[in-house]
């Protein structure tokens, strides 16, 4: 290889680090709510690599974040412009018609985004799954199987085999997490699996413990409905410290 081809190479390798670091940014950025940061770290991917639709996709999201759907929409629609037909950005619409109550049209594109990559693009599945998890009127069920499809590589050949991420673990919780009921322990064992592939991960950690706070409050509010319809007799057998809690 020639001076002049090592030198195009080497310009090749730093922008492509630099993107790949820029979209890392963006996300720290967006994880500790700095959405304006965000924004701008997502404007320099789309500079250098237009194509890419996360560079749209997340700042739609810094824009929820800021209450601003106008311009999550504007983001979303940018994107699809530039990339047309793309499954995250047609997930990221399907977010909005959530928001806007129309959960068929959002079931739509949901179905569109996830068939389009056939369950096995991360960005696109936490995002079907985090829009269905988070947002009132979401299908916790479905957010689930969908983050089962994808992390499922059963049967699969080893080069069609997904490799998951912490931040597709903590999705998997989350979508335990938010069915409720007896799902708690699942949404643990799933968060525990995100500090296996980043050991710096705080997010797993803290909702390991919401989860377990909650459990803590359902087991506290039925020992008071207890208390209320034992009465003393109940009190008597239990320990101390609960006693104290339960008189409180």
């Amino acid at each position: 290889m020639n001076r002049k081809n090592c030198l195009i190479a080497a310009l090749l390798c730093l922008s492509g680090s630099a993107m790949a670091q820029s979209v890392e940014d963006g996300l720290k950025n967006l994880y500790y709510e700095k959405y304006q940061s965000a924004k701008q770290d997502f404007e320099k991917v789309i500079a250098a690599k237009p194509s890419d639709d996360r560079a749209y996709y997340y700042p739609g999201i810094a824009e929820l974040g800021l209450e601003n759907k106008a311009g999550a929409v504007a983001a979303f629609q940018k994107g699809l412009t530039a990339v047309p037909n793309s499954p995250l950005l047609t997930a990221g619409m399907g977010r909005i018609d959530l928001i806007d109550e129309k959960a068929d049209a959002a079931k739509q594109k949901f179905e569109a985004a996830s068939t389009a990559t056939e369950g096995r693009n991360g960005d696109v599945a936490r995002a079907i799954a985090d829009a269905n998890s988070e947002i009132k009127g979401g299908d916790r069920g479905y957010a689930l199987s969908v983050m089962e499809k994808l992390l499922n590589n059963e049967g699969r050949k080893k080069k069609e085999q997904y490799t998951a991420t912490a931040a597709d673990y903590i999705e998997q919780g989350d979508a335990y997490r938010m069915l409720g009921g007896e799902n708690g322990g699942k949404a643990i064992s799933a968060y525990d699996k995100a500090p296996e592939l980043d050991p710096k991960n705080a997010e797993a950690v803290t909702k390991q413990g919401i989860v377990n706070y909650n459990a803590r409050l359902n087991k506290d509010a039925r020992l008071l409905d207890q208390r209320y319809r034992y009465g003393p007799e109940l009190c008597a057998c239990l320990p101390g410290t609960v006693r104290v809690l339960l008189h409180s």
